[in-house]
């Protein structure tokens, strides 16, 4: 099925609309893609090639690694006693 517009293509319901496909799925767009809704829920590895912009706080329930330092298991090196800072973690 292939569909050519010239104009917008709005689609409405009231209630759910399902995607049920047995292969790989692209949305494309020249400019950008929205998704507007109160919640959004991925279920499954998220990959992502740019850059990521969070307007708001973000919470994990697991350990979260930067550049191969983890959030939980790093250590500083330089501690001291005091009003001295550490060293950067390691």
């Amino acid at each position: 099925l292939t569909v050519d517009c010239v104009g917008d293509v709005v689609v409405k319901g009231a209630r759910t609309l399902l995607v049920d496909f047995q292969g790989d799925i692209t949305v494309k767009s020249a400019t950008q893609v929205t998704v507007d809704a109160p919640a959004t829920t991925i279920t499954g590895t998220l990959h992502v090639e740019g850059a990521v912009t969070i307007d708001a706080g973000m919470t994990s329930t697991g350990d979260v690694t930067a550049d191969g330092i983890s959030l939980e298991h790093h250590v500083h090196g330089g501690v001291k006693a005091g009003p001295d800072t550490s060293g950067p973690p390691s």
